[in-house]
C-alpha cells in the first residue's frame, strides 16, 4: 500500500522537472513491491475483497469494530494528515495517499472480521498517523506557549488512557470481543470499574507481585 506514496512522489517530481537518482530508486522499490504482492497472491493467499463496496462507514464508526470508535485519537491523527498537506504539500499528500489506500483495502476486506478488525489491519499506519497527529498539534498550538502545549498533550494523554481502559475492559470481559459495544456502558465502566480494578491490581502487585506474575 505504501507504493501509492512512491507513485505520488514520482508524479510530483516529474511535474516539477526534477530528475535524480532517487527517482529511479523509487521506481525500483515500486517494482519490487508489485512483484512481491503478485507472488503473495499467487501463493495460495486469496482474501475475499469487496473492491466495489468497501465498508467505509462500518470500518470507521461501527460500535462493533469501528477503528475511530475504539481508538478516537486516530480520528484526530487522520484529520492531521489534511493539515500536513497544507503545510508540506509533497510529503503530506504522499502520506495521505498511502493512508487512504491502506484504509480502503481494510474496509474492502470481506473475510471474517475478528475481534480487532480493522484496527489490527491498520497497525502498520501508526508512523503515518503519528505524523498527522504531530502536524495537527503543531498547527493548533504552534507558538502559543507552554499552557497551550500542556492542554494539547493532556487531550492526547486522556485519549491514550481511554484506549488503555478499553483494552482492560476487553481483556477482562467487560466488553464483548464479538458483539457491538454499548458506548454508555463502556464509559460507565471507564469511570468506575476500570479505576477500581486498576487500584486493586496495583495493591495486589505491591503485596504479592511474585504470585501475580505467575
Amino acid at each position: 500500500m505504501f507504493v501509492a506514496a512512491l507513485f505520488l512522489t514520482l508524479s510530483l517530481s516529474l511535474r516539477d522537472g526534477r530528475h535524480s537518482r532517487a527517482r529511479w530508486i523509487a521506481w525500483a522499490i515500486a517494482a519490487v513491491a508489485i512483484v512481491g504482492a503478485g507472488v503473495w497472491l499467487t501463493a495460495g493467499h486469496r482474501p475475499v475483497m469487496n473492491w466495489a463496496h468497501p465498508q467505509l462507514a462500518a470500518a470507521s464508526f461501527s460500535t462493533g469494530h469501528g477503528v475511530f470508535v475504539w481508538t478516537p485519537v486516530l480520528l484526530i491523527a487522520a484529520a492531521g494528515l489534511l493539515v500536513a498537506i497544507r503545510r508540506q504539500p509533497g510529503v503530506g499528500a504522499a502520506l495521505t495517499a498511502a493512508a487512504a489506500l491502506f484504509f480502503y483495502i481494510a474496509a474492502a476486506y470481506g473475510g471474517p472480521a475478528g475481534p480487532s478488525y480493522p484496527g489490527r489491519m491498520l497497525m502498520s499506519l501508526t508512523p503515518i498517523l503519528v505524523c498527522g497527529l504531530a502536524a495537527l498539534i503543531d498547527a493548533v498550538v504552534g507558538n502559543r506557549g507552554r499552557i497551550a502545549w500542556a492542554g494539547a498533550w493532556s487531550v492526547v494523554l486522556a485519549l491514550v488512557l481511554w484506549n488503555a481502559g478499553l483494552m482492560f475492559q476487553w481483556k477482562t470481559g467487560l466488553v464483548s470481543d464479538r458483539a457491538t459495544m454499548n458506548v454508555r456502558d463502556v464509559a460507565a465502566n471507564q469511570a468506575h470499574a476500570v479505576r477500581n480494578a486498576t487500584r486493586s491490581l496495583v495493591i495486589r502487585y505491591a503485596n504479592d507481585w511474585k504470585r501475580l506474575r505467575e
